[in-house]
């Protein structure tokens, strides 16, 4: 990572994008009756599970198809291996780690709406009590899909980087 280094300009709007977005969620507290006053219906098990999405494999396969791209494109640019790919391909119940369900959302380079919706298939969220999560949001809002620099922005923040 040393060796390319991002502007001081680009590392300063990262910083204050956090600075303008991060939440401590330890200084909240937010009751679940407070949010939903009403209690919904409740439905059985059976019924709650017919009503299921699609899962983070079939979203992303149909995601690969609309783009008209090849595999490869997708998980050469998530900076996946070939191997990795082929096992989300062949299991329709694959739950990636995030990192690797955010790269292959920046591969597609999906808007900021249509990421959080893959990512979320695998179960997880992009919140503003992570930098992680908002050093994301902040490359996909400005339209830059680009892993590496992604990466060493991670880097320069001390977080977890995306991809092998």
């Amino acid at each position: 990572m040393a060796e390319y280094k991002l502007s001081e300009k680009l590392l300063r709007s990262i910083a204050d994008y956090i600075d303008q977005n991060y939440e401590d969620i330890s200084e909240k507290c937010v009751v679940a009756e407070m949010l939903c006053p009403c209690a919904p219906m409740a439905l059985s098990l059976e019924d709650m599970l017919k009503q299921a999405d699609a899962g983070f494999t079939e979203t992303l396969l149909n995601l690969i198809d609309k783009t008209g791209k090849k595999d490869s494109e997708i998980y050469k640019k998530a900076n996946i291996s070939k191997q990795h790919f082929s096992k989300i391909r062949n299991n329709p119940n694959y739950k990636p780690t995030k990192p690797t369900a955010i790269a292959l959302a920046l591969a597609l380079e999906l808007s900021l709406e249509d990421a959080k919706d893959l990512i979320g298939r695998a179960g997880y969220a992009l919140t503003n009590s992570s930098k992680f999560d908002l050093i994301i949001r902040y490359f996909i809002e400005q339209g830059n899909y680009n892993v590496v620099e992604i990466n060493i922005a991670l880097y320069e923040f001390d977080q977890n980087l995306l991809g092998a």
